[in-house]
């Protein structure tokens, strides 16, 4: 296929077990006949989307990925679609966000403790080494290691 090629859904998302694990695919048929199939992971929503017969442009990429452009698509699902992603990105950088507060958190917290219980060191690098050996440790532990 090269650059684009007008394609319409010959057989809609089914999940299939293979030797990478379970993974969707959609069979597009090209105006000539070429049957040509686009795999995703079991998240892929976008996959899900996608109708029997339904009109779509598909392009290929230099590294072999397939990209589908919906035909006929109104301006409102696709603004919808635009919008889910944000919102999931949104909804990932919050949480990020918040792991790195409560770490900080933590971290000073184990840095109050060590300058409170370890006197016999004064050099501001070796509490601060211990500071964050205990910081490691215990994030170790929390998270169930050794």
């Amino acid at each position: 296929m090269t650059n684009s090629v007008n394609a319409v859904v010959k057989y809609p998302c089914k999940e299939v077990t293979t030797k990478f694990g379970r993974k969707l695919n959609v069979v597009f048929q090209t105006q000539n006949g070429e049957l040509i199939t686009k795999w995703g992971n079991p998240e892929d929503d976008d996959l899900m989307l996608y109708k029997k017969n339904q009109k779509v442009s598909l392009t290929k990429t230099a590294n072999n990925k397939i990209i589908v452009m919906p035909l006929g698509e109104g301006v409102e699902q696709v603004a919808q679609k635009v919008i889910r992603q944000e919102q999931q990105n949104e909804n990932v950088k919050d949480l990020l966000l918040k792991k790195a507060k409560d770490l900080a958190i933590h971290y000073n917290n184990c840095d109050k403790l060590v300058r409170e219980h370890i006197t016999d060191y004064k050099t501001e690098d070796s509490l601060r080494a211990i500071t964050t050996t205990v910081f490691l440790q215990s994030v170790r532990s929390l998270a169930g290691g050794r």
